[in-house]
Order: C-alpha cells, then structure tokens, then sequence
C-alpha cells in the first residue's frame, strides 16, 4: 500500500520525466516528508536531494529496468528502508545513511566513491549473485556495532563473521570493492576493515564472505586470508579454508584490521620488489582481451602479439601507474588462432593468447 506522503509546498517538486520514468527532485530550502511507514516508489527514475528529505519509517523503492542515480548535496541522504529494484542499477552521487533495511532485489548498486552508513541499527537484506552492492572507485559500507564475546556476529548483514571470547567493544566495521594490490599481485574486489575498542589478545575468528562477480580472474579454489594495516601494502598471509557458500574462514587472529582475499599461487599478494605478474583474460576470446598487472613503479611497458609466422598483428603501449593496471585490447579482427603476447619495458615470459 503506498501512503500519502506530506509535501511542503511549493519547495518540493515531483517531475514525470515521460510516462515510464520519474525522478524525485527536492530543491534547495524544500522539504519531503515520508509520513510514518509511508512508501514512496520511483520507477525507472532516481532521486534528486538539494533539500531536506525526511524518512520517518518509511521505505523509498527504486524500481524499474533503467539505470538511475541517487544525488545528494552535503551530508548523507537518510533512509529508514531502501530496496534496490531496478535492473539497470543505481549509482550514487553522494552519500546515503540507511538505519532499517537496505533491500536488494534487483540490480547492482554503486557506491561510486560514496559511502553507505548503516549505523548502529541498518542491515543489508537479500544480496545476491544479481543484486550486490559494489563500487567503481572507492567508498565504503560502514556498520557500528558491539561485539562482546561475538559468536558468529555478522553486523549489517556485510559478510564478515567474527567470534572471539574477548568483549572487542564499539566496533566499526567498513567494507570496500577496491582490489588490494602489492608489487606483486591483487586481491578479489572486496575488503574489511575492522576496528574494534579493544583490539589485542583477541584470537578471533573470521568468515569472509564473497560474491563470483568479486573474484577478479582468481581461482576460487586458490583463495586465502590476508591482513595488512591500514594503506599499507605489506600484506600478510593468514591462511584459511574454503567453506559452502562462497566463504572463507580463518582463526587464531591476535588482532583485526583490514582483511582481504588473494591467492597464494597466481596473482599472490607477497611482495616481490621490481617485479610485474601479467593477466590476461578472458583466454580463450573472441573479441576483447584485458590485460591486468600490478605495477611497483610507473613504467611505459609494450605488448605486442605475434602470429604463428612470426608476424606482429597487434601493438599497445601501456602507461603503467603504480598499483593495479587494467587495459582492454580489442583483436576481434583476428583470425582464430594461436598467438603469443610478448612485453617490453618489463621482464615477464610470453603469454600464449588462443582467439575463437
């Protein structure tokens, strides 16, 4: 049932875009107010906040099979409930605070650099292989909570479970999409921090979970823990082992801090100075080939791919930066075969390219 919803006049403003979008526009000075557990339901369309919107225990859904945007000026836009409906996805283009429910049916939410508080009371409900919450840049999800003598504790519904003993405290939990990348190797697309009040002797327990999309042309069956503090790029191998469901489970932690997942085999995150490990996917391909490395330094470094006869049939130069690369090379024009891909500006083996 969707309620009335107060309006202050005449700074609130609802536009009809055409007869299957909308998008909610509240203009400097205005008000929205969302009467006690009222539902407003924008389809095909997003929100635009340079006001005031008031979510009382209402829930706002964006649905539809467009792609939208949520724009908020200044501090974070609050929502009581939020569900993700719309099969284009969603992008933020300002901070968001959820303190009920953040639903996630349909569609990928991107945090865009923009961070999603949950608070000390928010969860995330129902995320999934095709409803996720991730981001092309940075921006966290953050969720407060206690964790005394945690068992299983999984606050916000993130994906990391923690027990230990030990009362940890007010904890701040912050999870993240940005690949963790050493001079050597990167993570999967997702990382904690975990900050807790009392952070020693705790001989804790983690439950990584992660999502297919997040694995980043690892091997799934290569995953282990990793930690490091803070930014740093000295990354430590916990361990762990695989469980059901897409989860990874290490204990014996002595303290928390910023917990990821990586290989210890292909891309490992264990620093090797000066040296440069090259993917390249997908292989077999029929069109686009992506080439990722982490890089130690910013370099100029060339591929170039080779026919059976020898003959060069495609070139790219590649301004490396530091941390991780990540370049498309479209050779779709290709002829199917066997090709070699060979590097200059570094010191790594010829990679052998098979096109469909």
């Amino acid at each position: 049932m969707i309620k009335t919803l107060k309006l202050l006049s005449p700074l609130f403003s609802l536009f009809a875009i055409s007869a299957a979008a909308q998008v909610v526009t509240v203009t400097s000075g205005g008000n929205m107010i969302i009467n006690g557990d009222g539902h407003l339901v924008v389809n095909n369309g997003g929100i635009v906040n340079n006001g005031t919107i008031s979510a009382g225990n209402g829930t706002v859904s964006l649905t539809g099979n467009t792609a939208s945007t949520i724009v908020s000026s200044g501090s974070p836009l609050q929502f009581y409930n939020l569900v993700m409906n719309q099969a284009g996805g969603v992008k933020l283009l300002g901070p968001i605070a959820v303190s009920n429910q953040l639903v996630l049916t349909q569609g990928v939410l991107d945090m865009n650099g923009f961070d999603i508080n949950l608070g000390t009371t928010g969860n995330l409900v129902g995320e999934h292989a095709n409803s996720y919450i991730t981001s092309s840049s940075t921006g966290f999800v953050l969720r407060t909570a206690t964790l005394n003598a945690p068992a299983a504790a999984n606050p916000g519904n993130l994906g990391l479970e923690i027990t230990s003993k030990v009362n940890m405290g007010t904890t701040l939990i912050k999870r993240g999409h940005q690949q963790q990348v050493s001079a050597s190797g990167y993570s999967i697309r997702r990382f904690y921090d975990v900050l807790p009040t009392n952070n020693q002797s705790l001989n804790a327990t983690v439950n990584f979970h992660y999502l297919d999309a997040e694995l980043a042309g690892i091997n799934e069956n290569e995953l282990k823990a990793w930690s490091a503090l803070g930014n740093s790029r000295n990354w430590n191998l916990l361990g762990g082992n695989q469980t059901a469901g897409n989860s990874v489970i290490q204990g014996g932690l002595h303290t928390l801090s910023r917990i990821t997942l990586g290989s210890t085999i292909s891309h490992s995150l264990v620093t090797l100075p000066n040296e440069l490990r090259i993917l390249a996917f997908p292989n077999p391909t029929r069109s686009a080939l992506t080439i990722r490395f982490a890089s130690p330094a910013a370099t100029s470094v060339q591929l170039w791919l080779t026919s059976g006869n020898g003959l060069t049939v495609f070139s790219k130069t590649i301004a490396a930066e530091i941390g991780l690369n990540e370049v498309k090379c479209e050779i779709g024009f290709l002829a199917a075969g066997t090709y070699m891909m060979h590097f200059s500006g570094i010191a790594h083996p010829a990679i052998k390219i098979i096109k469909d």
